[in-house]
């Protein structure tokens, strides 16, 4: 698979286009001090995870390892950068990396998007919904106990003589939170998040548009960097069929 996706993003480099590959922080790796005994395991790197970000690393595959990152910066991080009631990354967490990844962009097309502007650092113990979502799933009479959250302000730099590459992203559903900072269309020109490679948003919210009814080789015409992000646990299924989709429009007949 790691092989496949350095091909396509050879073949996208030739046009002009850049492929990055994106992955999203594990809880369990986040956290695995707080695994049961019956659950912990002796250290491995024989795991999707590391297989895969080694023969990246070797293979020169364009990709941005958030879940390394957010392992790093566990004990240094100001403030929580994975929420203990929440099935994805902190608000602050998720904001870091959509930073990180505009600055990747720029970095790779030699271009200056408008950029993300964090102010006003308040913590608060009033979660928003994705910080608190598996607490919210134990239907619980009282609330658990909380550690306040970082919610930054946030704003866009203004886009006179910015550049906004047009953007793909193929993603699970970590990228739901980027989406809502409006990234989409603040920093890049609207390309579509193809939500699993299946359905396309925003155009789902009104009437569901499928991948599958979409011409591969006009969509990597009309777009200019195309991002494929999974958190951990997704690696198994991880890219949901997409680079095999892209790979079949330079190589008719080409099947994963």
């Amino acid at each position: 698979r790691a092989l496949q996706i350095k091909l396509l993003q050879d073949s996208l480099q030739k046009i002009n286009k850049t492929l990055i590959i994106c992955i999203a922080p594990g809880k369990g790796s986040f956290y695995p001090e707080n695994f049961p005994d019956d659950y912990k395991m002796p250290h491995t790197d024989l795991t999707n995870y590391h297989l895969y970000k080694t023969t990246f690393d070797s293979l020169g595959v364009n990709c941005i390892d958030f879940n390394g990152w957010f392992m790093t910066m566990k004990d240094t991080s100001r403030y929580i950068l994975y929420p203990k009631y929440g099935i994805h990354w902190s608000n602050y967490g998720m904001l870091l990396a959509t930073d990180s990844l505009i600055s990747y962009i720029e970095n790779k097309r030699l271009v200056d998007m408008p950029n993300l502007k964090l102010t006003n650092f308040k913590l608060s113990k009033h979660l928003n919904n994705s910080d608190y979502d598996i607490a919210d799933g134990l239907n619980l009479v009282f609330k658990l106990p909380i550690d306040p959250l970082c919610y930054p302000e946030i704003s866009w730099e203004d886009n006179t003589n910015k550049d906004q590459p047009k953007v793909i992203v193929i993603a699970d559903s970590f990228y739901w939170s980027m989406f809502g900072t409006e990234v989409w269309y603040k920093s890049f020109s609207p390309g579509g998040f193809w939500y699993y490679n299946k359905q396309i948003y925003p155009e789902s919210f009104s009437q569901e548009l499928l991948v599958e009814n979409v011409n591969q080789k006009e969509a990597i015409d009309a777009n200019d960097v195309f991002v494929i992000m999974a958190n951990e646990a997704n690696l198994p299924l991880f890219p949901w069929g997409a680079v095999a989709n892209f790979r079949s429009t330079f190589e008719p007949g080409y099947e994963n």
